[in-house]
């Protein structure tokens, strides 16, 4: 095998051309030549036409250019497929950033729907850390305001019972149609060995309303009275109260029959007069003492006051807060 003159690759001989003047053998693709194209013997290569005088027609020459034509498509298929597989490389790198990328993507989705999970449960901790904190401050604004009434009331119940220092009540005395209390009271103290003069007594009366019931008497109904109602003494001095009060004691079993009082026969009741408030906490009080098996409970000065047994200690109730605290 020969070298191509024109392009310098091996060729058989078959498809080969050589010059009558140089003996160089050519392809006929390098000369563009086809395989019916007859060649003479005396033909001459390119190279050795050019060494003819100028003469000549060169019109037929062949370019050396003419080589590119047929080896350029080779080239460009080796820089293509050089290029698809640069193209290629850059596109899996490519792929690997993208997919770094959308991992990267993914762990910051994780990451903010996290802190948002964080943020709603911070938030919910939030709001009910708010409403314990709002009924807290209710809370306490309530029990201050529920302790200022009671030490308010417990105010108010002193003051009334300061004004009632000189005040006395009896129950027990029958009530006579026209009777005049302060002579009832005088008559009353003069029989438990106490004189005092109508002018010692301030004011006296019947307190409260007419208790009264109706019965059938021979199909007709009559109006009668169910109780006498308690008679309210001010005395002009506390001192004669207080006296007063220490006779009744003395004579605590006193009867209506040992005053020759007219009516049924009855106890009659000598105390201090309590406040309103007092009178309900001190039957309260009693109550709780029975079911504690206390022994004692009094008044005296308008306070209440309990004691468990002899030589126990004494215990002074001025509120439902203190009964609770005493018998509980």
């Amino acid at each position: 095998m020969v070298r191509c003159g024109a392009y310098g690759r091996y060729l058989p001989m078959t498809d080969g051309i050589i010059c009558g003047k140089c003996d160089v053998a050519y392809r006929r693709g390098c000369l563009n030549l086809s395989e019916k194209t007859k060649i003479a013997a005396s033909w001459m290569c390119p190279a050795c036409k050019n060494k003819d005088p100028r003469t000549r027609d060169h019109s037929n020459t062949p370019v050396k250019c003419q080589e590119v034509s047929e080896c350029s498509p080779l080239h460009k298929n080796i820089d293509t497929g050089l290029e698809i597989r640069l193209f290629r490389n850059e596109l899996s790198a490519m792929r690997n950033e993208l997919k770094e990328v959308r991992d990267n993507i993914t762990m910051v989705k994780d990451t903010v729907l996290a802190c948002n999970k964080s943020l709603e449960e911070m938030d919910c901790r939030v709001t009910k850390l708010e409403k314990l904190y709002e009924e807290h401050l209710i809370k306490c604004d309530t029990k201050i305001l529920e302790d200022t009434i009671s030490e308010l009331r417990v105010q108010l119940n002193e003051r009334d019972r300061d004004l009632l220092v000189s005040d006395l009540e009896i129950s027990g005395l029958s009530e006579q149609k026209g009777g005049n209390p302060i002579n009832t009271v005088v008559l009353c103290a003069k029989k438990m060995g106490l004189g005092i003069d109508h002018r010692e007594i301030v004011h006296a009366e019947r307190a409260g309303v007419l208790r009264t019931s109706y019965c059938n008497n021979n199909s007709a109904q009559k109006l009668m009275s169910t109780g006498p109602r308690k008679i309210v003494v001010r005395m002009s001095r506390r001192a004669v109260r207080d006296e007063f009060l220490r006779c009744a004691q003395v004579r605590r079993n006193i009867t209506s029959d040992s005053l020759v009082w007219p009516g049924d026969p009855c106890r009659v009741y000598i105390n201090e007069r309590l406040t309103p408030v007092n009178r309900k906490l001190f039957g309260k009080t009693r109550e709780a003492a029975k079911m504690a098996s206390s022994r004692y409970t009094w008044t005296k000065g308008g306070q209440i006051f309990v004691r468990k047994d002899d030589g126990k200690p004494v215990t002074r109730i001025r509120s439902d807060t203190d009964l609770s605290r005493v018998f509980c």
